[in-house]
């Protein structure tokens, strides 16, 4: 996106200066303003015709690069969501695999340290959110302030936050003898109710109504009753 911005700007630049000079030319403002333009003496009218082309050429490039952008944007943008929409789930996976219900906090850090899967559940996950980087970077608006722009990146960085909690989950892990009390203090704040997964997954949702992407979601206990 960053691409067509700047074809964008370059070739806003070119029409506007190659529109200023065609119209010294072809009302001979500066025989009026007593200039002396050397390259205008004696081939007015090719260097009129020249400018003129160019411009035209320019506001074509100016439209191009609009039409571009804003498909772009939109493409990248839902992109974005996908993304997030792929990583809410896996770590509803990973959360319901070593965070059951009902489980007590040192349960779930026994479970983290005798499990053989939790290094490469957390590679996962991490690789997800290095893609998560890369959409962002990609995503540029034109307004700083626009409603959409600030949930994306809060999405975003929730998402970082979330990636620090794994982390630490990590140190759980390869340091079993770490003190018991930063033990729960990593493995209590990645399972709060007001958890940065629990913030980052509202904050997905508020996303997705601003981009008015609608999900269907079966109602397993309606259906259940139907049986």
């Amino acid at each position: 996106m960053k691409e067509q911005k700047i074809i964008f700007r370059v070739s806003l630049a070119v029409a506007a200066i190659t529109l200023i000079v065609g119209v010294i030319g072809e009302w001979r403002i500066d025989k009026v303003l007593c200039l002396y333009v050397p390259f205008l003496s004696g081939h007015r009218t090719f260097c009129i015709d020249f400018c003129m082309g160019i411009f035209a050429g320019a506001v074509f490039s100016v439209a191009i690069s609009l039409i571009s952008y804003f498909t772009k944007k939109q493409e990248i943008t839902f992109q974005y969501w996908t993304q997030l929409a792929g990583h809410i789930q896996s770590l509803n996976l990973f959360g319901s695999r070593y965070f059951k219900d009902g489980s007590t906090t040192d349960s779930c850090i026994k479970k983290i340290i005798e499990s053989e899967e939790v290094m490469s559940d957390i590679f996962v996950l991490e690789s997800s959110y290095t893609e998560l980087a890369r959409l962002r970077k990609e995503i540029s608006l034109f307004r700083q302030n626009s409603k959409l722009k600030k949930q994306v990146a809060k999405t975003f960085e929730l998402a970082g936050a979330v990636n620090i909690d794994l982390t630490h989950l990590i140190y759980v892990h390869i340091a079993p003898n770490m003190n018991i009390k930063i033990q729960r203090k990593y493995v209590n704040q990645y399972n709060l109710d007001n958890s940065n997964v629990s913030q980052f997954s509202e904050s997905v949702k508020e996303l997705q109504e601003t981009l008015g992407i609608e999900v269907k979601v079966p109602d397993i206990e309606s259906e259940m009753k139907q049986w």
